[in-house]
């Protein structure tokens, strides 16, 4: 999916210039557009890094395993692990969907 050819035609017609127009019209309709992605991507970018960003960028499975190690219930550390990785990924999906409601507007 693009900017539809009829929007730049319209922003010219309007007489709005070439960057005028990039600006007001065709940037905030392609990131309307691009926002799905943007979101899919951070969510898998989390997942994929394995990075905590709220404790000093920790490593959350380095520390599940320290926890492990200092205890004696191994299960519980994972456990906690993956429901950190899970609310962190609502979370950001949450933030998403906001974001794409208030965008859909220029859509």
């Amino acid at each position: 999916m693009d900017v539809p050819l009829g929007q730049r035609e319209a922003a010219t017609a309007l007489g709005l210039g070439r960057w005028l127009a990039l600006r007001k019209v065709i940037v905030p309709q392609a990131f309307a557009l691009m926002l799905p992605a943007i979101t899919s991507f951070v969510v898998l970018q989390l997942k994929n890094t394995t990075l905590l960003y709220l404790v000093g960028y920790a490593d959350i499975m380095y520390e599940a395993r320290l926890g492990k190690d200092a205890t004696s219930a191994p299960g519980v550390m994972y456990l906690m692990a993956a429901v950190l990785y899970l609310v962190m990924s609502l979370v950001i999906g949450r933030l998403g969907d906001r974001a794409e409601r208030r965008a859909a507007a220029y859509r």
